[in-house]
Parts: C-alpha cells; structure tokens; sequence
C-alpha cells in the first residue's frame, strides 16, 4: 500500500519543492523513508537525496581497540557502496543524488537540508521510549526540532521496531 495517497480531485498539489532529504542508516526501518520520499516524489516533484552521516567513533578512557576497527577511509568507502546498491534499487526513473558525509547526524542532516534549500526532509522514527531514549538521544526528535523546513516523521508498524 502507497505512504502517500493522492485524491483524484482536479486541483494542484499545493506543496512545491526542489529537493527531497531523506536521512538513512541502511536499516530495513529506513527503506520506509525513501519509499515515502519517492511516493511524495512523484506528487510534489523535486529530486531526492539520501544521506548517510558517518557518525564519529567514540572510544572510552582506558578502552582497548579492537585491531579490526574500521578506519574513516574504509567507513567511507563502505558507506558510499551501500548508497550506490541503494541507488541501483531505487533509482529507476526517478531523479536520485546520494551523499555521504561525517559527523553528527541531526546537526549534518540540518545543516544540508539549510545549504540545499531543501523543502522537506523524510526520516523514519526508532521508537525508542524509556532509558534507551534517554541514553541514545533521538536523531529525528533533534531533526524536527532544528530544520528550517518540515520534517515528515514516517512512523513504523509496532513490529518493524522489534
């Protein structure tokens, strides 16, 4: 079943924009978000963009690290072949961009969506409540709260957040 359904009535969408953000994290949860995006597409126009933000790794005082830790050239260069199965999947006759930067990921999100003009921005929801939320922060919470522009929250069927 579509995100996003459009009536038949003889009017225009109302909402116009250039440019779609669509936060991932190569989680099956954030496919939600580019199916809704790409819904939202094909009503309002616009490219879609998909990002993904290398988040810092951190490391505790006194924490040994693991020999296999993953450098930011080979996070990078992981990430950016994960954006482009994403684009083969997806990018059929539709316009698609992807990026790939570092940082942190509600403040990077914000700060591109700023630079691009973007005028809607299409993340899904961990659903985290309790002491989880509180430990982990919530990335779209910061978004909604931050964003020059709106922010569409897909929320997801209580079995996707398992």
């Amino acid at each position: 079943r579509p995100f996003f359904h459009q009536t038949t009535h003889n009017c225009e969408p109302t909402m116009k924009t250039d440019h779609i953000l669509v936060p991932v994290d190569f989680s099956d949860n954030s496919l939600k978000a580019i199916d809704a995006a790409l819904e939202m597409q094909k009503v309002f126009g616009g490219r879609v963009e998909l990002l993904y933000v290398l988040e810092p790794l951190i490391v505790t005082f006194g924490e040994a690290l693991p020999a296999d830790l993953p450098n930011d050239l080979e996070r990078v260069t992981s990430a950016e072949a994960e954006m482009e199965r994403l684009r083969g999947r997806y990018a059929l006759d539709l316009p698609l961009e992807t990026s790939v930067l570092q940082g942190t990921a509600w403040d990077v999100v914000c700060e591109v969506a700023e630079k691009k003009n973007t005028g809607l921005i299409v993340i899904t929801s961990h659903g985290y409540t309790g002491l989880k939320r509180f430990l982990l922060g919530s990335t779209a919470e910061r978004i909604v709260r931050h964003a020059h522009c709106p922010v569409l929250v897909v929320k997801l069927p209580a079995e996707a957040k398992k």
